[in-house]
């Protein structure tokens, strides 16, 4: 219960006993009518060690006159075994909905006391309060007296265990230990994010030391922290380099060894971790209650081992300048804002090396000067550094440098040494020539590049030019410098701009991009660039068309053709009508004639007949 609760109760039951008279004793009352005593639930939940929860006790009847009193009597029915600390009771004074009443409470506040004030209806309130410290089933008896009602009712409460570890919720933050020699980033971050770490290997022999630490802190499924009682145990096991230890504090000792467990006091425990003179990549794995919870890696680097140089920019002005940028974040917007080259340095297991020192080596000191700029960036063992060219130098000639690390001191120097990058010196720009590789056809892609020479002929000094493009055709937009995105800013590195997709537009003809590209207001220089683009699309249905017609034709001659044969063919079938006819006219004039030839041989016989009888 509050302090608030308490003292209101103690300041309570010291009135009743001092008999200020609060209410008449009950024996000099008279029996309450028609009186009822109730709660609001007789059921209630809650957790282990939570804040007292409560329950609306309510009692109400008719009095006669004044002084007359209903008591309600709390007792704890039943509790389970494990529970040890168990507070129930009532609290009054502060209600809403009292009327007629005066109200007390005595027996360590176990004991709720309604007086009437006068004849009439009288209602007193009071919250029955519950608190434990064992999970369970607990019952509270409430046992009315004074009046008719004196039946008991229970309220039966409910209390869940503690939450246990949820390790969704739980997390596992990695950071630096501030203020160890070589161990990158140098600061820590309060644990408000997981922070990647590279560390130096260290001496075994000189004694390990702590270089990270990783905050892991056991929540519940809603965030909260976990109860000391329900902390799982935490057993980490290094795979790789380093060594381990677990504490309850972020205070690193010594180490205990590769694989180590602890059960931490609270929700929040620590895991150091110590270099043991090996290098490479140390990968940890936790677990909590004996199930996988995270995985965390620190890099331990060893000396340089290997220097890879990436080269950036390509020619310095050979009047003499620092070129490139050689900070912590260069942009690389402009050349400015560009580094010359950037340096990366690794270990024999290829582990980013950070906070070396990197110089410079020129083949030709006449030309370029052997001290460089070289900052370390964000990406740890990555420097952007710059060159610087002399002047009085000539167009067109060129030196090699190479980026170093002494590994020994400056009286016996031991260097691991870079790749050697080509750098030359140049002019100003002087002319510029678009290149265009294009595809036949329209919309198909093509690329524009622009090449730019100084006025010796050979590649000017590293620049930014506006350039400025037209078309006498509508181009289809590009992504960059094109006819369709005009006045663009570019970088120019060895001359060149690099290349730009484009497509061809979509009417066919002969398309002619000019324009210029600008280095100053009185340097601007003049380009252009044509081609043809067909429309295959067009061109095949004109194709289609002239084999249409000449089907068409062939159609019709042979329609023609048709006509003729159909005409000579009636012709003949008339001739031959004609030849039938005629021919039947003769056939029946010869049958004719034959049947009176027969007819006159009948008749010579018959009188031949006759004579030879007579």
């Amino acid at each position: 219960m509050s302090t608030k609760t308490t003292i209101k109760r103690v300041a309570l039951v010291a009135v009743a006993a001092l008999g200020i008279g609060l209410l008449p004793t009950q024996g000099a009352s008279a029996a309450a009518g028609a009186d009822s005593v109730t709660i609001a639930s007789a059921t209630s939940s809650t957790t282990v060690n939570a804040t007292e929860i409560t329950n609306q006790l309510t009692t109400t009847f008719i009095a006669s006159a004044a002084g007359e009193t209903i008591t309600a009597t709390a007792v704890l029915l039943s509790a389970p075994i494990a529970a040890t600390a168990v507070v129930y009771g009532f609290q009054a004074g502060t209600e809403t909905g009292v009327t007629n009443a005066d109200v007390a409470l005595t027996s360590s506040n176990t004991k709720f006391e309604t007086g009437s004030q006068g004849a009439g209806r009288t209602t007193g309130k009071a919250k029955l309060e519950f608190s434990a410290d064992a999970p369970g089933t607990y019952v509270v008896r409430v046992t009315p007296s004074g009046g008719l009602t004196t039946t008991a009712f229970t309220w039966t409460i409910t209390v869940a265990d503690y939450p246990a570890v949820d390790l969704s919720k739980s997390t596992s933050i990695r950071n630096v230990i501030a203020g160890v020699t070589g161990v990158a980033p140098a600061t820590a971050n309060s644990f408000a994010s997981d922070q990647t770490i590279y560390a130096p290997k260290g001496t075994f022999a000189v004694g390990q030391t702590a270089v990270a630490s990783v905050e892991i802190t056991q929540l519940t499924s809603t965030s909260a922290a976990v109860h000391p009682t329900k902390v799982g145990k935490i057993v980490a096991t290094v795979s790789g380099p380093g060594t381990l230890e677990l504490s309850d504090t972020n205070n690193p000792t010594t180490s205990s060894g590769r694989s180590i467990e602890l059960t931490p006091a609270g929700n929040v425990a620590y895991l150091h971790v110590f270099n043991d003179g090996t290098n490479g990549v140390s990968t940890i794995t936790i677990t909590i209650g004996g199930k996988a919870f995270a995985t965390e890696t620190i890099n331990f680097y060893g000396a340089v081992a290997t220097i890879t140089a990436t080269q950036k920019l390509k020619v310095a002005p050979m009047a003499g300048a620092t070129h490139g940028c050689s900070a912590a974040t260069c942009a690389a917007t402009t050349i400015g804002t560009t580094a010359a080259a950037t340096v990366k340095l690794v270990d024999d297991k290829s582990i980013a090396v950070p906070f070396a020192t990197v110089t410079g080596l020129s083949s030709d000191t006449t030309l370029f000067s052997s001290t460089i700029g070289a900052t370390e960036t964000s990406t740890w063992g990555t420097f952007n550094t710059d060159v610087t060219s002399l002047e009085g130098t000539v167009s067109g000639k060129s030196a090699t440098m190479t980026y170093r690390v002494n590994l020994g001191t400056s009286t016996a120097p031991v260097y691991v040494s870079s790749n050697a990058l080509t750098f030359a010196v140049g002019g100003a720009p002087a002319s510029a020539t678009l290149n265009v590789t294009a595809g036949p056809n329209i919309g198909d892609k093509g690329v524009f590049a622009i090449s730019l020479k100084d006025s010796a002929g050979n590649a000017p000094f590293d620049s930014s030019l506006d350039v400025d493009l037209t078309s006498n055709i509508a181009f289809v937009s590009s992504a960059t410098w094109s006819p369709s995105n005009p006045n663009t800013t570019v970088l120019f590195i060895g001359g060149t701009s690099g290349s730009v997709d484009f497509y061809n537009p979509l009417v066919q003809g002969n398309v002619v991009v000019s324009g210029l590209a600008v280095y100053s207001s009185t340097n601007k220089l003049a380009m252009s660039a044509s081609w043809s683009v067909a429309n295959p699309t067009l061109d095949a249905a004109a194709d289609a068309a002239a084999e249409a017609i000449d089907a068409a034709n062939a159609a019709t001659d042979a329609a023609n053709a048709a006509a003729e044969a159909a005409d000579a063919a009636t012709a003949a079938a008339q001739d031959a009508a004609d030849a039938v006819a005629a021919l039947s006219v003769q056939v029946a004039e010869m049958i004719a004639a034959l049947k009176k030839q027969i007819t006159a041989l009948t008749n010579l016989v018959i009188k031949i007949q006759k004579k030879v009888k007579a």
